[in-house]
């Protein structure tokens, strides 16, 4: 698992929690852990295991691979992580210049809103 991939599961499992409008103390609940586990687990300050990783997806009604992606379907992406990781994937364009357009793309989202 690379470092982006690592950093992403944690955003992708808020992102799936809070679109079921689950809590983290409900989502705690049903995995068997603590508020606090949640919490430090989708903030990235604690690894997870692969039972803890199977119980998330399990709670959130999903496959634990798809944590590891944003939700939507594969035609569109969700989100600062999953922008960025695609802009990263453009030929020739330099990581550099993936926070700038990173910050006018979301600009351009806020105002769409």
């Amino acid at each position: 698992m690379t470092k982006d991939t690592a950093l992403a599961i944690p955003l992708f499992i808020k992102e799936r929690r809070k679109k079921l409008n689950m809590s983290q103390e409900t989502l705690a609940e049903r995995v068997g852990v603590s508020p606090a586990t949640i919490s430090n687990l989708e903030t990235g300050r604690n690894g997870f295991s692969d039972k803890t990783l199977a119980a998330v997806a399990d709670a959130l009604k999903c496959r634990p691979v798809d944590l590891l992606l944003p939700l939507g379907d594969q035609t569109r992406v969700s989100g600062e992580v999953a922008v960025k990781e695609l802009l990263s994937r453009i030929e020739g364009l330099p990581p550099t210049a993936i926070n700038p357009i990173w910050k006018l793309i979301s600009g351009y989202i806020e105002d769409a809103e």
